[in-house]
Parts: structure tokens; sequence; C-alpha cells
């Protein structure tokens, strides 16, 4: 999972699973690392990058 990026689906299926489940269970089953678990619990990811404007 080392450099994958997490999409919107997947922090909402963790979301949905960790109201009944371990931060490990729920990271699990939506195909996410537990680190990327915690980050998402703290509020921590970093921001798509966009395009810059010219």
């Amino acid at each position: 999972m080392s450099g994958s990026k997490i999409t919107k689906q997947q922090v909402k299926r963790y979301m949905d699973f960790r109201k009944k489940h371990t931060q490990a269970e729920a990271a699990a089953k939506a195909g996410i690392s537990e680190r990327s678990a915690r980050r998402i619990d703290h509020n921590q990811l970093q921001p798509k990058s966009s395009q810059p404007e010219l």
C-alpha cells in the first residue's frame, strides 16, 4: 500500500467501518494502512495538489 493515493471512497468506507470496528480492522476493510487511518482520525491528510494556474 506504500505510496498509493487514498481515495475519497476509501476515506468514507474507513469512517463507516470505524463506527463499529477498531482502527486496525476498519483500515484493513477500507484497504488503507493503519498509519493512514491514524492520519484520517487526526485530520492530517495532505490536500490534493492542484495544477498551478498559468
